[in-house]
C-alpha cells in the first residue's frame, strides 16, 4: 500500500511539472501558425541589437543587467498564455529561453513549454525577417 501510495505521489508531482520541450528554429513557424504566442525573453536592448521575430512578444525575464525579474515578467506573461495555455520562448541563441522555461517548470505550473534552440541569430540565419520590438 506504501508503494502504491508513493507512486501516486510522485505521478502528481510529475504532472504538476511543464512539458518543457526544446525545439530548433526549423518547427518555429508551425507553432506559431497554430496560435501558440512567442515571447522574447530577452531585455529591450538585447532585443533591440538583433531584432525579434515577427510576432513575438517583448517580455523581458532578464533585466538590463542579465538578472532575472520573475515577478515583473509573469505580470507581464500571464495576460499571454496562463498555466493552462502553451507558449513558446526564444532568446539571442537558446540559453536564456531554456532558463526561463525551467522556471516556468520548477515556479509557475505551465504546462507546455516551448524553449527554441538557435534562437533568433537560428532564425535569422535561415534567411527569416525579423523586426525591431
Amino acid at each position: 500500500m506504501k508503494l502504491l501510495a508513493s507512486l501516486f505521489v510522485a505521478l502528481m508531482a510529475a504532472s504538476a511539472h511543464a512539458e518543457v520541450t526544446v525545439v530548433d528554429v526549423d518547427a518555429l513557424a508551425p507553432l506559431i501558425e497554430q496560435g501558440i504566442p512567442l515571447v522574447d525573453v530577452r531585455n529591450h536592448a538585447d532585443q533591440v541589437e538583433t531584432g525579434i521575430v515577427p510576432g513575438a512578444r517583448p517580455i523581458g525575464f532578464f533585466d538590463d543587467h542579465g538578472e532575472q525579474q520573475p515577478a515583473a515578467w509573469m505580470a507581464s506573461l500571464k495576460p499571454v498564455a496562463g498555466p493552462d495555455d502553451p507558449v513558446i520562448l526564444i532568446c539571442r541563441s537558446g540559453a536564456k529561453a531554456r532558463m526561463a522555461a525551467d522556471y516556468l517548470d520548477k515556479h509557475e505550473g505551465y504546462r507546455k513549454v516551448y524553449a527554441v534552440e538557435g534562437g533568433v541569430i537560428g532564425w535569422k540565419a535561415l534567411g527569416h525577417p525579423v523586426a525591431q520590438p
